[in-house]
């Protein structure tokens, strides 16, 4: 019996007491809250998945594939640098495309890619997808992207014309995308270092990157990553933000942005330039002749020929201000940033005064000749190959 009763005072006592007042204040605040969350999480992705997809609507109907799809023509290329290359424009677009994919900036050579239209082997860009190693002398061509071939397919790029114009040389391009005259020094260091050959003679053809880029401020890439290295992490804090620029929404958005600048611009084609502006154009100009003739004295102390080329761009003016352009060409010169106009225009005119490079800036004006540009840098196959002829003529002349 004492058993029984003792069990029984034990049961109450553990026995949990309700607490009604607390299951009445806490149970609705979390359910509220909990149903509040998951309306406005519902809105926002309806929402976000809306805006893809009238963006994808919008980009079909104005004739533009999405920004996925490797195989989008920008209206660029249908103009006239590209108007004998149609039938093939669209496959090697896609391969172009595919290879901005892989490119990673900060490198002194390309990585190994393989495709129809863009094949680099052994650190640099080929002539063809079969091009097989030959003993011809070598001609070791520098640049940045114009060189490397941006927008053309492996036989179109300048050093693919040249090889084509005189096939006793083998031109090899060692063009690498936003490079910089100062960045040549140690890729040929590199070079010179590793490869058995030595090379015939040394190409370098840039101005364009030096003058009108971004990138002229800095002595190399490594200072460059150093200052900008959030911009190229791909640490998982920057995975919504990547997501985002490859969502139709962001093409829309930010050919949005890019026409507001464009007619901004466009009101704004005649400016005055400033202390600023020239001394940034005359720092740049100084960098630049700096970089020639750090690169002369190691060709010299190789005993290797060396010739520079000051390449022609739509950001110096010269084309624009003689009346040279295309309707397009004229159209991507007005919509550039104004400043970057006037201090490209400044350093160009402060950089022409040097004798040592062979200026190649105003050549389109020389030989009367339009629809070279698809944007403000970069060339057509066409005009890739007569700039080729211009070089191979200075070759021909001093070697």
């Amino acid at each position: 019996m004492r058993l029984t009763q003792r069990l029984a005072d034990l049961k109450i006592l553990i026995k949990p007491k309700k607490n009604h007042n607390n299951i009445k204040l806490t149970y609705p605040k979390f359910s509220r809250f909990f149903i509040i969350a998951s309306i406005n999480l519902g809105v926002l992705f309806s929402l976000c998945i809306g805006m893809e997809v009238c963006s994808t609507i919008a980009m079909f109907f104005a004739a533009h594939l999405g920004s996925g799809d490797t195989s989008a023509i920008p209206d660029r290329y249908i103009h006239g640098s590209h108007r004998k290359y149609k039938e093939k424009l669209a496959s090697v677009v896609s391969d172009l495309n595919l290879h901005k994919r892989h490119y990673r900036m900060g490198l002194f050579e390309p990585d190994e890619f393989e495709s129809e239209h863009l094949n680099i082997r052994s650190g640099y860009r080929q002539s063809s997808r079969r091009d097989e190693p030959n003993q011809k002398p070598e001609v070791w061509v520098f640049g940045g992207s114009t060189i490397f071939g941006s927008g053309v397919s492996d036989s179109d790029t300048i050093p693919a014309s040249l090889e084509s114009l005189d096939p006793q040389w083998h031109f090899i391009n060692y063009g690498v995308v936003s490079s910089i005259l100062t960045q040549h020094i140690f890729q040929l260091n590199l070079l010179l270092k590793t490869r058995t050959n030595t090379p015939a003679a040394l190409i370098f053809y840039s101005g364009a990157n030096e003058f009108c880029n971004v990138l002229e401020g800095y002595s190399d890439y490594e200072q460059f990553y150093v200052e900008n290295r959030k911009l190229f992490s791909r640490d998982t804090s920057r995975l919504m933000i990547e997501l985002f620029e490859k969502s139709n929404t962001y093409a829309v958005l930010q050919s949005l942005v890019n026409r507001l600048q464009s007619q901004s611009n466009l009101k704004r084609i005649i400016a005055v330039s400033t202390d600023a502006d020239s001394l940034e154009s005359s720092k740049r100009a100084e960098v630049y002749i700096s970089g020639i003739k750090h690169l002369t004295k190691i060709a010299q102390a190789y005993h290797i020929p060396v010739y520079f080329f000051l390449q022609p761009t739509l950001l110096s003016g010269i084309e624009y201000r003689a009346g040279m352009t295309s309707e397009f060409e004229k159209h991507q010169y007005e919509i550039a940033a104004t400043t970057d106009k006037i201090r490209c225009a400044l350093a160009y005119e402060q950089a022409r005064k040097s004798n040592l490079f062979f200026d190649l800036s105003d050549i389109f004006v020389k030989l009367n000749q339009k629809g070279n540009y698809f944007d403000t840098v970069h060339l057509g196959p066409d005009a890739n190959a007569l700039i080729a002829q211009q070089i191979l003529h200075v070759l021909k002349s001093k070697m």
